[in-house]
């Protein structure tokens, strides 16, 4: 969500927890985890431009 990781996605194929550094995503139904993680990648540069104009 900020710092170097900012625009970096993942589809976790284990349980996991998260910190107040991560974003975790759930898909509603219908909505398939793939789909959300390439419109999520497709926005990096977004995202990234965003966390700057944020610090």
């Amino acid at each position: 969500m900020y710092g170097a990781t900012v625009g970096k996605v993942a589809i976790l194929g284990v349980e996991a927890t998260t910190n107040q550094a991560v974003c975790a995503c759930t898909c509603l139904n219908g909505v398939f985890n793939r789909y959300l993680f390439l419109l999520l990648k497709a926005f990096k540069k977004q995202f990234i431009s965003e966390s700057a104009d944020a610090a």
